[in-house]
């Protein structure tokens, strides 16, 4: 599903209620029998939901939390995880029909698979203008067929925004009344043809795989971004009882996300039904029905941002996926269940051992988890433990980080050489191509990547700031000082052609919302007010990155000499109260002004939030050096071959794991001019980078 706005995140993002089949828990959760199923080759595919970037907590427990690698572990498969944030159904046909051109070999994971498990159409939806889709559900519930003539629709905020939307032929055009549920049939289309093409292609790379496509549960709720409030103020203007304060009100907006979503979950199922080997899996029934029993458990099967899900929320969707695969014969009940045990006790030794042990009983803990009898049971006795805790993580790349042992035997350093977009035209590429040299010439004095003897890897990417600032100068003042932020996630084309970006929610701000995703990707960090800036270091310590060259900034305590601004209007007014303050640095004094927000009013009378700049910013500013961002971790070589035999040399970026390829994985190989190159292709952005060696 869609990736939320994240300032601090990496660049390089259901409670099921089935039959469980009951058994005997192991008496020693260290004498467990390995669960044999390596013969098993299982590919994921499809969104973020899939992907487990956003949402798993902390971050680096990805493959621990991630329904992929829950199911992965447990039953000894091997798994390749091939989903990528922000894919449509669209996305997902270009995919399975990229060609096998590097190490990331999408054809041979394909064409090996076993079991074949796709999470999708969520940001088929959610893409095409959601709210406008909710709206004319509603409007012409409650006027009619002729709801577009209706003055009350004409006048509602979505059509007079500027924004555009794309037609069933992919053309854009302005959102006029019509568009919601215009766009909605259209995306049943797209979607259907989409994937009917995706199982087509599957077919003719692996006739046998089982493939298993998974819905999307329903994430609207009455804490939920995806609902601006906007749309609520004019939703209530058609019909008082979407009031969404009261309880009713929420589940007729609970309502709403079922009808929505639940048409591209019944394409999913038609395909299913009418395909051999194709298996429907409704996660959305089963988080529908935990909401219904407790909304409070409903709701902690979400992550913090209302869409991706939570840990417990991956926990539960491989339990449904597990109960499946064993009711097909492709897992086994007992044992998987004890590596079950195995993994959520090595995570908690891991990360909270230490903190329990001192007001709870470990015995007591290993006690429950090894009489537990589902995985629904283990989760009970694990989250129930944990949910109060704050998860130990490394705070560097390489502790904790295995790999392979496999490492170049002398230093090899490569200088970036080439930036391309995947599946450009060509005046794109051209773009793309005479762009990087300029900004090498202007902006960069170092870009490269170097693998070192011991295993570990950097890249930098070096900066020149004067250059750089005069760049800077420039953004600031075409921005008047100040950054909008504010009632919703969305682009306001003005009338002279600037342009305004608004966020969702009108209680959303920046700093808050980078501190909320931080504390919950990166906990224990403690990023509170004001504090953002001094765990910084925590923070690139524990992803590996690192800016050199910030000292003016972070080194030593700044005394605030100007105040920060009131939320009192345009003016933007000082207060006296925060003139004198220390802070421990420069950085730290930014994060805390810009924690502060002013209300402006818009033209057409609402309220929105701006974000003003010091404006001792450019000074400051101008006391840096050049800078270099340094990202480090861990790799391991590997030689990869594909279907045809072909081999590939690869650089495993990251944690090693023997059954399954990482996140980032880089192609070692040579180009036409026989130069030794290395080159990474990113399928969410669209790029491909490649370094040559020095």
């Amino acid at each position: 599903m869609k990736r939320s706005w994240l300032f601090i995140i990496i660049a390089i993002l259901s409670v099921l209620s089935v039959s469980l089949v009951a058994c005997n828990a192991s008496n020693d959760l260290n004498a467990i029998d390995d669960v044999d199923y390596s013969d098993h080759y299982v590919v994921f595919l499809g969104d973020s939901i899939a992907e487990g970037i956003i949402g798993v907590s902390p971050e680096e427990e990805r493959i621990n939390y991630a329904y992929y690698g829950v199911l992965g572990q447990i039953n000894g498969y091997h798994y390749e995880n091939r989903a990528i944030s922000g894919n449509q159904t669209k996305d997902l046909l270009q995919y399975v029909t990229t060609p096998e051109s590097d190490a990331n070999m999408p054809i041979t994971h394909l064409s090996k698979a076993d079991m074949i498990c796709i999470s999708i159409t969520g940001n088929d939806i959610l893409f095409h203008n959601f709210p406008c889709m909710m709206y004319e559900i509603i409007a012409k519930k409650v006027i009619g067929d002729d709801y577009i003539n209706d003055q009350r629709v004409k006048d509602c905020y979505l059509y007079n925004k500027k924004t555009t939307i794309d037609d069933i032929n992919g053309v854009y055009h302005l959102v006029t009344p019509g568009d919601g549920l215009q766009s909605l049939e259209d995306c049943k289309i797209r979607a259907r043809a989409n994937l009917n093409s995706v199982l087509k292609r599957i077919r003719e790379l692996n006739p046998t795989a089982k493939v298993f496509f998974q819905n999307t549960y329903n994430p609207v709720d009455n804490e939920s971004e995806l609902i601006p409030l906007d749309l609520v103020s004019a939703l209530i203007e058609l019909d008082p009882s979407y009031d969404y304060s009261t309880p009713s009100g929420v589940e007729k907006y609970r309502e709403m996300g079922v009808t929505i979503l639940g048409s591209m979950s019944d394409i999913l199922k038609d395909i299913s039904e009418s395909n051999e080997n194709v298996y429907f899996v409704d996660v959305a029934k089963v988080f529908n029905e935990v909401y219904q029993a407790d909304q409070e458990k409903g709701k902690a099967l979400l992550f913090v941002d209302g869409v991706h899900p939570s840990d417990k929320g991956h926990a539960l969707i491989a339990e449904i996926y597990q109960n499946t695969f064993v009711q097909m014969g492709l897992a086994e009940n007992v044992k998987s269940l004890e590596k079950y045990k195995e993994l959520r006790l090595k995570q908690f030794d891991r990360m909270f051992k230490e903190e329990y042990q001192q007001n709870g009983s470990i015995d007591t803990f290993k006690t429950n988890l090894k009489n537990a009898k589902t995985m629904s049971e283990v989760d009970d006795v694990y989250f129930g433990a944990t949910d109060k805790l704050t998860a130990k993580i490394y705070d560097d790349p390489t502790e904790g980080r295995t790999t392979n042992g496999v490492a170049v035997k002398e230093t090899e350093t490569y200088t970036l050489s080439n930036v391309e977009m995947l599946k450009a035209d060509q005046n794109t590429q051209d773009t793309i191509e005479g762009l990087l040299p300029m900004i090498s010439k202007l902006y960069m004095n170092e870009k490269s990547l170097t693998l070192n003897t011991d295993g570990t890897m950097e890249i930098r990417l070096g900066l020149k700031t004067s250059k750089l600032l005069s760049y800077v100068k420039g953004m600031l003042d075409n921005l008047n000082g100040s950054v909008v932020g504010g009632i919703e996630d969305q682009i306001f084309v003005n009338e002279d052609g600037s342009v305004t970006i608004l966020k969702m929610s009108g209680a959303t701000d920046t700093y808050p919302t980078i501190k909320v995703y931080a504390n919950e990707l990166f906990p224990g960090m403690g990023f509170g007010e004001g504090t953002l800036g001094k765990n910084f270091s925590m923070l690139y310590n524990s992803l590996g990155l690192n800016i050199e060259g910030l000292e003016p900034l972070t080194s030593e305590k700044y005394v605030d000499e100007i105040g920060l601004p009131l939320n009192m209007g345009e003016n933007r007014e000082i207060d006296p109260e925060t003139i004198g303050i220390e802070y421990d640095s420069y950085a730290d004094y930014l994060t805390a002004y810009l924690s502060r927000y002013t209300l402006l009013t818009d033209k057409e009378g609402r309220q929105v939030h701006v974000d003003t700049l010091p404006t001792n910013l450019s000074e400051q500013l101008q006391k840096l050096g050049d800078l270099t961002v340094v990202i480090k971790t861990v790799y391991s070589l590997v030689t990869l071959n594909d279907i045809n035999g072909k081999e590939y040399d690869a650089v495993f970026a990251g944690q090693y794991y023997e059954n399954t390829s990482p996140f980032m994985i880089l192609t070692r190989s040579q180009n036409e001019d026989e130069e030794d190159i290395i080159s990474f292709a990113n399928q969410m952005i669209g790029i491909r980078i490649t370094f040559t060696k020095e």
